[in-house]
Formats: structure tokens, C-alpha cells, sequence
């Protein structure tokens, strides 16, 4: 279970990166938080490259507010679709922008061991190509299922 923090980091970057806070002010008022709070965990966020900061917002009265990005080229998003006979496999960057769609034939029935070991294959020249070179990051790393039976399950 992430913590609190972890929690906040993220719908922080999910307000900015849906367009819905582009400042500190904006977030801070969404997240109910203070704006201290918000912009030490911004200003993380800034050092590390996974925001940007890139013009400035209308004044209110004081200093105009710096807008806030995601850094779309900072790392990439991987879906994985698995079907009964296929699996599809896409790669968006951090700003949602589809750079790739890969399928591949695969049988469920095989079973789990061979279901996981197709997807630990390396994907076609194309896809690591695809604006997906640099450094490795691995922010985070999540599954889930639907539809009858579970992951790994060996009998009925």
C-alpha cells in the first residue's frame, strides 16, 4: 500500500498532467493542501525531471505564476493487452502520446509460465526505437485482471 506522500505525488501528477492545475496555487486548492506542502513536493519533482516549468500564468495580483508540465520524455508508459490467442503491447510517453502498438500471437492455454515468458521477450527493432531510447526507469510497476479464473490458476 503506497504511503500518503506517494498518494499525493501522484494525484499531483495526474492534475497537472490531465491539464486540470498548470500552478502551485491551483494545486495546492485541488489537493487541499498548503502551498509550502505543494511546492517542496514540486520543486522535487522539478529536480528530478519529471516536471518542467515553461512560461508564466496570468498575475493575480503579485508575481505571475511559473506553469508546470509533465515531462513527457522523462519515461514511458507500458500497456500490455493479453487475449486468449494475441497479446498487444503499447507504449505512450508520460504525456499520453501513443508512440507504438506491438501485437504478437500467444496462447493463454499454454499457461502461465509460457504467457510470462513471451512477455519477457524483446519487442520488434521498431519499438525500441520509438523514442523509447535513454535511461531506464522503472517508477512503478502494476497488473490486473478481469474475467473469470485468476492469474496463475492450475485447475478448475
Amino acid at each position: 500500500m503506497p504511503d500518503s506522500e506517494s498518494v499525493s505525488t501522484m494525484r499531483l501528477l495526474w492534475l497537472i498532467a490531465g491539464g486540470r492545475a498548470v500552478t502551485r496555487m491551483e494545486l495546492a486548492t485541488l489537493l487541499r493542501q498548503p502551498q509550502s506542502s505543494v511546492s517542496v513536493r514540486v520543486q522535487a519533482l522539478l529536480a528530478a525531471g519529471v516536471l518542467t516549468e515553461h512560461g508564466e500564468g496570468p498575475s493575480r495580483g503579485g508575481r505571475r505564476p511559473r506553469l508546470l508540465a509533465v515531462n513527457a520524455s522523462y519515461g514511458h508508459v507500458w500497456a500490455v493487452d493479453v487475449g486468449a490467442r494475441h497479446m498487444r503491447i503499447g507504449a505512450m510517453d508520460l504525456a499520453g502520446t501513443l508512440l507504438g502498438v506491438w501485437e504478437r500471437p500467444l496462447s493463454i492455454a499454454a499457461g502461465p509460465e509460457v504467457v510470462l515468458a513471451e512477455l519477457s521477450q524483446p519487442l520488434p527493432g521498431s519499438a525500441t526505437s520509438t523514442s523509447t531510447s535513454g535511461t531506464f526507469r522503472l517508477p512503478g510497476l502494476g497488473g490486473g485482471g478481469l474475467g473469470g479464473g485468476g492469474f496463475g490458476r492450475t485447475g478448475s
